[in-house]
């Protein structure tokens, strides 16, 4: 039966006292202390939201910029586009209706301007006199010279019937235009023979209703297309035919006129209705001594704007009405027909084709699309930077409300936003970052942590467990058997203790008095930070529990908050940790600080572990509860910290931690303790001496632990970690062997190897080893004790004999007790002589199943003989 009742402590001096007070019931934390139940009867309701797809406000805001930016950019360029091509097709409507009038209106005026000249002569000469008619000729030529288009007029005659009769043969009078260009002037050199000059066909032409223009022909003498305008003299007594006047154009004019009437671009010209001939173009027309139709054009555009034409009206041009415009598609434009119909009888298909810009209008769309990429770029980088400023306020807010699960609610720092929706969320959050943190103080720490990052915990915890693995290899079982009790954490909302057993490490920093007399108050701060930041870390990523602070002393329990398996490895692997990154901070951190190096030099770090049945779990009522360790633990605890400050142990472990571990690191026996029973709970203020010594103790054996031994895995490094291995052993040879035989009885061959152990410790560290003293002491102690109980006996003069293992003249006692001088020659004798084999030993194993099963050795506080028993 389990008992809880209150007992005081054995005396105690006041300078090595841990614990400020000893009550059996130890909060883990101060914070534990009100923790507040908010499901008094137990029942476990979990609700499920069910979760939605998100996406932040800064997303959303640049993506909505993004599409509206789109939008805007393919809305605008459709409407331009659109507008542009009907503007563009309405443009080159125009553009052709006012093309044609303009042409029909320029040749409307040179057959006014020639037809105005035919009647002024007609006017002018009453009687067809060769003299008058030559005069006449001479001043018209001289005057169309300088008033009109060169080269418009290429010739005037005149001609009538014989002695005025009207069926006579015809005369002809024809005066030539002066030459003004090259073509005329090589003409002119007469090196080729023209044929008979005849105008007898004009005749045919002559109209009474006033003048009239031929078809279009060719003339091989100037090798120009002609227009013949005729008009027609009455004799004023008869009434009859008398002469008739005639001008002779060139069309060559109306090819320099289309240029400047439409354009570059534009490719027309004109044909003759009835012949289809190509009567002018704005393109260079090669005659080669012959008229040119649309079938026997050189130029390629010409000859298929024209066939193109032909071809949509039916192969007949006159299907086109007078003053009327057709017009259609073609692959490379449009192309427009427009027919001239005149009263002196000229009837022409003025014909232009123009481009439908499609290539430009392209390029357009391109240079246009690249521009309004551009600006959308810049809309969109302009949108992210506007956005990102008016949501980073809010972002701070949030990534300030995300510490408290990180236990840094005191790092909190707002930068306060000038837009007033943020200020208003940034104050609450602040107001509800203080109601959070009054609640993580009343929350358990091993409850904290499962609520604040477990991710990120078991992530570091996993990272811790990759480096221990580097550091044991036996800890590789530890950490998978460790990793599987991780699943079994069992919460402590409920009340009530379960006895278990636990592994605990108690820290202690050795000096610390000196420091808080030396030191400022900020420089105490800082050490305590460290030293408590060091044990935090390895108590979070081993899954420990970690306990308060007080009398320079932290705790860590293993398998009490949570269920761990294998917690005694996990416990001595993470107190190597603790210490190792300690030392390392206090070299690498404290000694370069502005503190004094003597007092940094003073300070130490100690550790002891104790594995036993403790009873643990949530004390309290519905109102608020305490998760406590209730047991000897405290107590045990300070008793073995006791013994490792005595003999400057800087890690000391019971033999359950030891045994549990597999002999993976090397050790010694430094003791045994007689301690308390787990129900045995301890109070300074109700307890007696007497009732203490009643209490149920077990003896229980102590050890130092050294280096890891590590395993070796490969053929290849099986050697050099071997060698590596003996090395290491060799440090504390001599002393085991002593213990060995200390624990058999042999005290006098004991205190020799501790002799030999303390002479070799001193050449390394130019010190004592406490440990060995201690030893030594308690050899001498035995002895004494052996030697007064044999003198009771009967047999006290064989009691006093030599042991046969000491009857060899080379263990005389001179040579026992060697002196510091002698000290190495003694340690080589019995090195060879350890080595040919003074005694036989048992394996390891064995050892350690005799030590195990023998209650050995004696309290410094009893007086009852040590047993025999080898370890």
């Amino acid at each position: 039966m389990t008992k809880i009742h209150p007992q005081i402590i054995s005396p105690r001096g006041s300078d090595t006292s841990f614990f400020s007070s000893m009550y059996s019931i130890t909060p883990l934390d101060l914070r534990q202390q009100n923790v507040v139940e908010t499901n008094p009867n137990n029942v476990k309701e979990e609700l499920v939201p069910t979760k939605k797809p998100t996406s932040s406000i800064q997303c959303l805001s640049i993506v909505t910029i993004i599409i509206l930016i789109s939008c805007a950019h393919v809305f605008s360029s459709t409407v331009w586009i659109a507008l542009f091509s009907t503007s563009m097709s309405s443009s080159m409507d125009r553009f052709g209706s006012d093309s044609f009038e303009k042409i029909a209106f320029n040749i409307h005026n040179i057959l006014r301007s020639t037809l105005m000249i035919s009647e002024n002569v007609k006017e002018s000469v009453s009687t067809f006199d060769v003299h008058n008619m030559e005069r006449v000729g001479q001043r018209l030529l001289k005057s169309s010279n300088i008033y009109l288009p060169s080269p418009l007029l290429a010739s005037v005659y005149f001609g009538g019937a014989l002695n005025g009769s009207s069926t006579g043969p015809l005369s002809n009078y024809t005066f030539f235009a002066s030459c003004q260009d090259k073509e005329c002037k090589e003409i002119s050199s007469r090196r080729m023979e023209t044929a008979t000059f005849n105008q007898s066909h004009i005749l045919t032409l002559l109209s009474f209703n006033g003048p009239t223009c031929s078809p279009t022909y060719f003339d091989s003498l100037t090798n120009r297309t002609i227009v013949s305008c005729i008009v027609w003299h009455l004799n004023n007594q008869t009434s009859t035919f008398d002469w008739y006047f005639g001008i002779d154009i060139s069309t060559d004019t109306l090819s320099r006129l289309l240029p400047v009437s439409l354009g570059q671009s534009t490719t027309a010209l004109i044909l003759e209705t009835g012949t289809a001939t190509v009567i002018a173009a704005n393109t260079p027309i090669l005659r080669n001594g012959m008229r040119e139709t649309i079938h026997t054009s050189s130029d390629p555009s010409t000859r298929k704007i024209g066939l193109s034409l032909y071809d949509n009206v039916n192969q007949d041009f006159r299907s086109i009405s007078c003053s009327s415009i057709v017009g259609f598609s073609a692959p490379s434009g449009v192309t427009r027909a427009h027919r001239l119909c005149e009263d002196s009888g000229l009837d022409w298909v003025i014909v232009f084709h123009e481009s439908t810009f499609q290539q430009e209008l392209v390029i357009g769309i391109i240079i246009a699309s690249l521009i309004n990429t551009g600006i959308g770029f810049i809309g969109i980088i302009m949108g992210i930077i506007i956005t990102v400023k008016i949501i980073q306020p809010l972002v701070d807010a949030i990534n300030e409300f995300s510490p408290p699960f990180q236990n840094q609610l005191d790092k909190s720092n707002f930068k306060h936003s000038s837009i007033k929706e943020i200020q208003w969320i940034q104050t609450n959050f602040i107001a509800l970052m203080d109601v959070l943190k009054n609640y993580r103080s009343s929350i358990p720490p091993h409850i904290l942590a499962k609520l604040d990052a477990p991710k990120e915990a078991n992530s570091l915890r996993e990272s811790m467990r990759e480096k221990l693995q580097s550091h044991n290899s036996d800890f590789s079982i530890v950490s998978s058997r460790s990793h599987k009790g991780d699943d079994m954490v069992k919460p402590l909302s409920h009340h009530g203790l379960d006895q278990r057993r636990i592994t605990v490490a108690l820290f202690y920093l050795e000096g610390f008095e000196a420091c808080l007399k030396e030191l400022y108050h900020t420089d105490v701060v800082l050490i305590l930070n460290d030293f408590l930041n060091v044990v935090q870390k390895v108590c979070e990523t081993s899954n420990g529990h970690l306990g308060q602070f007080q009398n320079n002393t932290a705790t860590i329990s293993w398998n009490s908050a949570n269920e761990i398996a294998l917690h005694e490895q996990q416990g001595l692997i993470s107190s190597i940790q603790i210490l190792e990154k300690l030392l390392f901070v206090q070299q690498s951190k404290w000694r370069q600080s502005a503190m004094p190096s003597d007092v940094v030099r003073t300070l130490g770090f100690k550790s002891a572990l104790l594995s036993q049945d403790v009873l643990c779990g949530a004390i309290g009522t519905s109102q608020w509860k305490s998760v406590s360790i209730v047991g000897s633990n405290s107590f045990n605890l300070d008793l073995i910290m006791k013994h490792a400050l005595k003999l400057d142990v800087d890690i000391i472990v019971t033999s359950d931690i030891l045994h549990a571990n597999h002999n993976s690191f090397s050790h010694r026996y430094v003791g045994t303790k007689m301690l308390y029973d787990f129900d045995e709970i301890i109070s300074p203020y109700s307890s007696t001496k007497d009732n203490i010594n009643s209490m149920k103790k077990k003896p229980t054996k102590l050890y130092q632990i050294g280096e890891a031994i590590e395993q070796v895995a490969t053929d290849t490094e099986w050697m050099y970690e071997l060698q590596s291995s003996i090395n290491r052993s060799e440090k504390w040879k001599y002393y085991n062997d002593g213990v060995n035989y200390m624990l058999e009885g042999n005290n006098d061959y004991a205190m020799h190897l501790f002799k030999i152990h303390m002479a070799n410790y001193r050449k390394i560290n130019e010190s004592d080893d406490k440990a060995a003293a201690y030893m030594m002491k308690k050899c001498t102690m035995n002895g004494k004790m052996m030697k007064k109980n044999s003198m009771n006996t009967e047999q006290t003069k064989k009691m006093f004999k030599k042991p046969p293992e000491t009857e060899n003249p080379e263990y005389s006692a001179e040579e026992k007790k060697p002196s510091d001088e002698n000290a190495d020659k003694m340690a080589h004798d019995l090195e060879r002589q350890y080595a040919v084999g003074v005694r036989a030993r048992t394996s390891r194993e064995e050892d350690l199943e005799r030590m195990s099963n023998s209650p050995v050795g004696m309290d410094e506080d009893t007086t009852q003989p040590i047993n025999r028993t080898i370890i």
